[in-house]
């Protein structure tokens, strides 16, 4: 979710074309959720740019997860506060058995260290385009 200042930095770049085929998708998304029958009786339907900063929030923080065997997609509070790292990163996963979401560190941690996620493998311009940071020593 880029405002104008931000996308004037990013003109020309694949990270804008990238970011703007997203907004594209939510766009539509957009449209087709308020010409459904659900949201036809609400008084004030939500704007475009509160939908698009509401699903970048989603988005954002979601974690795909399997449950009973099947592909979902969970906001799981607390869990998406780390920041992404590529190596010593908590592997997750939902575990059947326990009905839980649980998140186990691939590496030994010092008492008090930073955890981190693993936001997966993604060039900068994905990072960019979709949380807002790039890395460096990452194509």
């Amino acid at each position: 979710y880029y405002d104008s200042d931000d996308r004037a930095l990013l003109e020309g770049t694949v990270t804008l074309r990238r970011a703007e085929e997203r907004d594209e998708e939510i766009r539509e998304s957009y449209v087709e959720i308020l010409s459904s029958n659900r949201y036809r009786s609400l008084a004030s339907p939500f704007s475009l740019d509160e939908f698009l900063w509401s699903r970048d929030m989603v988005d954002t923080r979601c974690f795909r997860l399997f449950i009973r065997g099947s592909r979902e997609t969970a906001l799981i509070p607390f869990a998406d506060m780390p920041n992404h790292a590529s190596s010593c990163a908590l592997s997750w996963k939902y575990v059947d058995e326990q009905r839980s979401f649980v998140a186990n560190a691939t590496c030994s941690l010092k008492e008090g260290s930073e955890v981190f996620l693993n936001y997966g493998n993604k060039d900068n311009t994905l990072l960019l385009a979709k949380y807002g940071f790039a890395m460096e020593d990452n194509s």
